[in-house]
């Protein structure tokens, strides 16, 4: 009896195989077979970008202000000064803020004031970016913003000053 069972046994397991040759091959890594994607994105290295150098900014409100600033960089900290010029009156500003990715948010305060404008700008595609802006007075108001930028901002870091280029306008009220 034995020996019909081990007989029986083989005769089953060279069926199954031969089952099998006929069958379509099994990735057992198929995506349709585990249930979700198994693409990959390639990997998208940080963008590293070097803010230090002279910016505008033109805030389209109701009343068109200009902001030039001088920034630095230190890693993902910004920090610098300038001016910003609300019709003809001009007042020292000075500013901080950090960058993320092609984020830049900045803080903007004018000396002897309690106005404070805060930029949040796009710097991937240079498009611009929105500002609010709280005044002394209790109100607010926002909009849109558009910059110059006069440095290579896609410039590694560790670049000499010399390279940057200055308004005219923006060198008088930079520290000396």
């Amino acid at each position: 009896m034995m020996r019909y069972y081990g007989l029986l046994l083989s005769i089953t397991v060279v069926a199954f195989f031969l089952a099998q040759t006929d069958a379509k091959p099994i990735d057992p890594l198929d995506p349709s077979r585990l249930g979700e994607s198994m693409s990959i994105q390639p990997s998208q290295e940080p963008v590293s970008l070097n803010v230090t150098g002279a910016w505008s900014f033109d805030l389209m409100g109701k009343t068109p202000e200009k902001v030039k600033l001088y920034l630095t960089q230190n890693e993902e900290a910004i920090s610098g000064s300038g001016i910003i010029t609300q019709g003809k009156e001009s007042k020292k500003v000075i500013a901080s803020g950090c960058i993320s990715g092609d984020r830049m948010s900045l803080a903007v305060a004018p000396e002897g004031s309690l106005d404070r404008y805060g930029l949040n700008l796009s710097l991937s595609s240079l498009a611009g970016g929105t500002y609010t802006a709280c005044l002394a007075d209790g109100s607010c108001r926002s909009g849109k913003t558009t910059f110059t930028v006069f440095a290579n901002i896609f410039k590694d870091a560790n670049i000499d000053e010399d390279d940057t280029v200055f308004d005219d306008h923006l060198s008088v009220a930079m520290p000396s």
